[in-house]
């Protein structure tokens, strides 16, 4: 009951209206009974209204005050609710770091799966192009991480198939399966396929760049 009084209460005062107009007659002083025109009605420095310039509240509406005129209980309690804010902002960055770190590596597993036989013109594993690549990403776009996967990824659909590792719809259903974000995969797919250059369908090397460069990621 008290706490639904307190509620009462609470709804009551949030919805106090005051009846007053400029060339109003109201009673001030000690015994209330010294006659004054409102001339103007209007709100302090920190919000508070007042009538003539003068405040018209016994109280002060603590929210409306700064922090260094709130109460002791108040601005101990504002305090402990920061540090739970950053706690809990600290654990997230935490959790979205360890599942982008899992990420990454299911990705580079895939890639490596993608690319396993492939050679660069010099003799060296190919997976090494792509970690390049990805390097580079990470250098310029260090918070980009969806930037980074696609560095990685760019040359799976083009080439792994043909290496005869894994099919394409397998290499599509292992890339989907190792992004958690579902945003990030989205984005990323969209941009892997602009990246994936089939001959056959654009010859003009060109004109696949340009596709390419109007995605964005």
């Amino acid at each position: 009951m008290k706490n639904l009084r307190q509620y009462i209460k609470q709804v009551i005062l949030e919805t106090i209206e005051l009846d007053i107009d400029v060339d109003d007659v109201i009673l001030t002083g000690k015994f209330k009974n010294k006659r004054k025109i409102v001339k103007d009605i209007g709100t302090d420095e920190y919000g508070h209204p007042t009538i003539n310039g003068v405040s018209i509240l016994k109280i002060k509406i603590e929210k409306l005050l700064p922090k260094n005129k709130w109460s002791a209980k108040s601005r101990e309690e504002s305090n402990e609710s920061s540090e739970s804010n950053e706690s809990i902002e600290y654990i997230r960055k935490m959790l979205i770091e360890k599942i982008q770190a899992e990420d990454f590596e299911d990705v580079m597993q895939t890639a490596q799966l993608a690319h396993l036989g492939q050679k660069r013109r010099d003799g060296s594993d190919y997976i090494m192009h792509p970690v390049a690549v990805q390097k580079i990403t990470q250098q310029h776009y260090p918070e980009n991480f969806a930037a980074q996967i696609l560095a990685v990824l760019h040359d799976t659909i083009e080439d792994g198939p043909s290496q005869g590792n894994i099919s394409e719809e397998e290499l599509r259903q292992t890339i989907r399966g190792s992004i958690t974000d579902p945003m990030d995969l989205e984005r990323i797919e969209i941009a892997l396929d602009f990246m994936t250059h089939d001959k056959t369908v654009q010859p003009n090397y060109e004109d696949y760049l340009e596709k390419v460069f109007s995605n964005r990621l």
